[in-house]
């Protein structure tokens, strides 16, 4: 396991919390990553899914999954936009495949799949998931979470 992580979501809250033009939305995301990590300093990957996609605020956030990987537990996040938040659990112990394809000839293109044995397919995909500004820091995001977990 490596040493330290590129991306905390402690780093994250604080980008948050520091940049006020996200308005009431990225605070309620921001409070509730606080109440996900507690005081715990187990923070072994951070993956804003959709996060950085779109021309607005609003679509920004609708298919915005926050994946957050402690050294058990996965805490899959859904931001309510119209409706309620969601935080579903995943225990680590129970990914049946873990799948990493890299294109070596873009490294900005990364893509992770996670296959559990309950049948939950979980994918992270530096292209697909982030803006174009934004797939080199998911690229590198995914390999380290790959790295975590193997």
């Amino acid at each position: 396991m490596s040493s330290r992580i590129l991306y905390t979501a402690k780093d994250y809250i604080e980008l948050i919390n520091a940049d006020h033009r996200g308005g009431q939305l990225y605070h309620d995301i921001s409070e509730e990553l606080q109440r996900m990590l507690g005081d715990s300093d187990d923070d072994k990957g951070f993956y804003p899914k959709g996060m950085h996609l779109g021309d607005n605020k609003k679509t920004k956030l609708v298919d915005c999954e926050i994946y957050y990987f402690t050294s058990k537990n996965l805490f899959i996040y859904k931001p309510g936009i119209d409706g309620p938040s969601t935080i579903r659990v995943k225990r680590l112990n129970d990914i049946k495949d873990i799948s990493l394809t890299l294109d070596s000839e873009h490294s900005d293109e990364a893509r992770l799949e996670l296959v559990f044995d309950s049948g939950d397919i979980f994918e992270f995909d530096s292209i697909k998931d982030a803006h174009e500004d934004y797939k080199i820091r998911y690229s590198n995001r995914i390999k380290e979470i790959y790295n975590n977990l193997i």
